[in-house]
């Protein structure tokens, strides 16, 4: 499990030094296509953008040395972390965003998943999705290498209770149809997933 507050120390240190303010403005103008930023300063954001704006930057956004914010802030390690604690930041480079369908469900453990883009499949330690889901539904968002298992490190994941379509030719059809390019879906993606209700 992710330690509180990890994460956010990513964020607050590039959110708050001033020698990364042109990236973050990029950053900003990038993920919510408001090109004219600087000019204007006003930025309408919707509900939830937030988040996902969030999550994008953590593991999307690329610096202009091409690094995302999780590989600088494990390379370069500007608050001095020890490694024992850092490497979280490492292992979660290796994360996956997409479409799943749930495979399999063991309650109070975890989630078998495979991501309809790349049809790789993932054994999941969640415990509060194994609650709620079932075999044949589908989840949008990120998981992540934690230690020597994979969790799901993005924010609230949506779930679609897909399983009431038996037939998994159709079900997976029909996710197609929300979201067609399944191979490179990204957090940014979800803005418009939102705005139509999901």
């Amino acid at each position: 499990m992710i330690p509180k507050g990890m994460l956010s120390k990513v964020g607050d240190y590039y959110f708050t030094e001033k020698s990364y303010s042109d990236e973050i403005f990029r950053a900003v103008e990038e993920f919510f296509d408001a090109p004219n930023l600087k000019s204007d300063r006003q930025l309408n954001v919707n509900d939830g953008e937030d988040e996902l704006f969030n999550e994008w930057f953590l593991y999307e956004f690329k610096f202009s040395d091409g690094k995302t914010a999780l590989q600088k802030f494990y390379t370069e390690n500007p608050l001095s972390i020890p490694e024992y604690r850092r490497k979280l930041y490492r292992e979660l480079q290796e994360n996956y965003y997409g479409v799943y369908e749930v495979l399999d469900v063991k309650p109070m453990k975890g989630l078998t998943l495979k991501h309809l883009g790349t049809e790789k499949e993932f054994t999941v330690y969640e415990m509060s999705a194994s609650m709620e889901l079932e075999a044949g539904d589908t989840l949008i968002g990120r998981i992540g290498k934690v230690d020597d298992h994979y969790e799901i490190v993005g924010c609230n994941m949506p779930a679609l209770k897909s399983s009431a379509e038996k037939n998994r030719e159709r079900r997976i059809a029909q996710v197609k149809e929300v979201f067609p390019k399944l191979n490179n879906l990204s957090v940014k993606d979800m803005k418009t997933f939102k705005k139509f209700g999901g």
